[in-house]
C-alpha cells in the first residue's frame, strides 16, 4: 500500500468498512432468526436482569453523546419570582 498523499481526503466520516458490515449484516440475521425464542427467554427473566438488557439494547440504537467543549464561559443568571 502507498503512504497517504496530499489531497486524499480519505474514508467519509461514518463510513464502515466491510468487514464491519458484514458483521453486522450477519448479527442482524443471527437476531431475525431468534426474536421468537429470544422474547420468550426475555419474560421469564428476573426485574433487574429485564432492566439490565433492556438498557443495554438501547445503547445500541440510540446516538452516543459527543463531547462538548465550550470556548468562552458562559454565565447564566436566575432570577426568582415569587407569585
Amino acid at each position: 500500500m502507498s503512504k497517504f498523499q496530499e489531497g486524499n481526503k480519505g474514508k467519509p466520516k461514518g463510513a464502515q468498512n466491510k468487514v464491519t458490515k458484514v458483521i453486522k449484516e450477519v448479527i442482524a440475521d443471527l437476531i431475525d432468526e431468534n426474536n421468537a425464542t429470544f422474547k420468550e427467554k426475555l419474560k421469564k427473566c428476573s426485574p433487574y436482569e429485564y432492566c439490565r438488557i433492556h438498557l443495554e439494547l438501547m445503547k445500541l440504537i440510540t446516538p452516543r453523546a459527543t463531547e462538548l467543549k465550550v470556548e468562552d464561559a458562559v454565565k447564566f443568571v436566575i432570577k426568582r419570582r415569587d407569585k
